[in-house]
This record gives structure tokens, sequence and C-alpha cells, in this order.
């Protein structure tokens, strides 16, 4: 590795840090967006940086790197793309009961008379809301796009049940015409599920924003046309596919994969 290279790259771990010290715990995908908005000058010094997925790795690589070395804390990366699916048990009952009031919690909501939820389309920004929300007790629920059907219909029956006089959702998405439709499509669902008349506020992204805070673009990758294959020659693209793959999959578990 050359010197520039090494400065380079200690550097990135620096402004990594430095943003995970502010906005910690975070995902990789959320320390990425934040790289994306540096000043350029900043990007010059860590070697340049866009909006790639080439940039991703880079991310993942040298995170990792750095919490393996104890530059950064383990416990500032999250991974909420593989949930644990546990169950609570404990040893005996005053561990239970002790577990019990510990966990109790006031509903400073009780005696509101609106009932208030956030619909999010992005979870890479959870971390960056988690605080709040958990301060103000405020519930929120992560779309990562276009909702189920199954999750629409349990938003509506819940809006049934609820017999506070307004409910109000504010709502986080894209300023694309992608985020749009999904915030249209998720409203018109669940007014399908629910007797109850709700509002919707969109309190970001606009286009105000992506001004105000110099928000990158979505890179479009354009793929060329499908080819179509003979018949005949099927198998053996498919046979050149797997090795392929094969190859790939070993030469990532040389280079310990791509962490997040």
């Amino acid at each position: 590795m050359s010197q520039a290279e090494y400065r380079t790259t200690t550097r990135f771990i620096e402004v990594a840090h430095a943003i995970l010290e502010e906005q910690q715990p975070a995902t990789i995908r959320q320390l990425h967006y934040q790289l994306v908005g540096l000043d350029e000058k900043t990007k010059r010094e860590i070697g340049g940086f866009s909006n790639t997925q080439q940039d991703y790795r880079r991310v993942s690589r040298l995170v990792t790197k750095a919490r393996k070395d104890g530059r950064i804390p383990w416990e500032w990366i999250v991974d909420r793309s593989r949930p644990n699916y546990e169950w609570q048990a404990w040893d005996n009952l005053a561990e239970y009961l002790q577990s019990t009031k510990d966990g109790y919690r006031k509903n400073y909501w009780a005696d509101q008379n609106v009932y208030i939820e956030i619909w999010n389309e992005k979870d890479a920004t959870t971390g960056s809301l988690y605080e709040l929300l958990a301060e103000f007790g405020v519930v929120m629920r992560v779309g990562r796009g276009f909702q189920s059907s199954t999750r629409v219909r349990e938003i509506g029956e819940l809006f049934n049940r609820i017999a506070k006089p307004r409910i109000v959702v504010f709502y986080l998405g894209d300023f694309d015409s992608s985020g749009m439709d999904i915030e249209r499509d998720l409203r018109a669902r669940v007014e399908e599920h629910t007797f109850r008349t709700f509002e919707v506020r969109r309190v970001a992204i606009f286009a105000d924003d992506i001004k105000k805070f110099n928000l990158p673009p979505q890179r479009v990758v354009r793929r060329p046309a499908r080819r179509l294959i003979p018949q005949g020659a099927r198998q053996t693209v498919r046979g050149a596919r797997r090795v392929a793959a094969g190859r790939a999959a070993a030469s990532r578990s040389q280079c310990g994969g791509v962490a997040d």
C-alpha cells in the first residue's frame, strides 16, 4: 500500500469516526449517505466519494477494519436487516418481577386527544430518529418501499380500535416519483381497511431540503437490454453462471466479505 493510500484510508476512518460519534448507533448505509453529503474538500481528503455500490462496499470494508483494530467501537454500527427472534425467560419469579418494574413506562399519550405515528420509507434513517421517538414514545413504521398487504391491513385495524378523535401520520420519504407514489399508495390502501379518517403530513423530503442540506441524488444504474439466448445454449450459460458465482463467493471469503 502506498503512503498516499494510507493517508486517505486513515483520514477516511477519522471522518467516519466523527460522524458516528454524533450519530450512533448507525447502519453502514446510513453512514454511507452521510459521507456522500460531505463537502468536496473532505471528499478529496478521503480519496473521493460518491453514491455508488463501489463506495458503499468501501465504507463496509474500512469501517470493519477500524472496528477490528479498535478505532471505531463495535456498538456504533448496527445491522437492522437481519432480525433476531428471541423469547423472554427468567430464572425465577423475583427476576421476572424486577424486569417488570424496570420495564414500566407511563403512556404520556393516554390523555391526548390525538394519536400520532411515523411512516418512514427508509430504514437507513432509523438511527437518526430512534432517540427522539423513544423519548416521546411515538410509533414508527418502516416500509422499505411499498408496504405489504398484511401490514396495510394491520394498520387499518389498529386505526379502527383507536378511540381518539384524531389520527395524524407524519410521513418521511424520498423526493422522487417513486417516493411520492409509495406515500399515495400506502394511504389509499390503509383507507380500504379502516372506517376512520386520518391525516398524512409529509415532513421530509421536500425540494428545499435537497438544496438546504445538499442531499445527494439516487444514482440510477442503467442495465443493458436483455439478450435472447437460444434454447440449446441456456444450459451452458447456467453452468457458466454457477461457476462464476462459486468463484466470486470464494473470493469474498478470502477477502473477509462485506459486513454491515
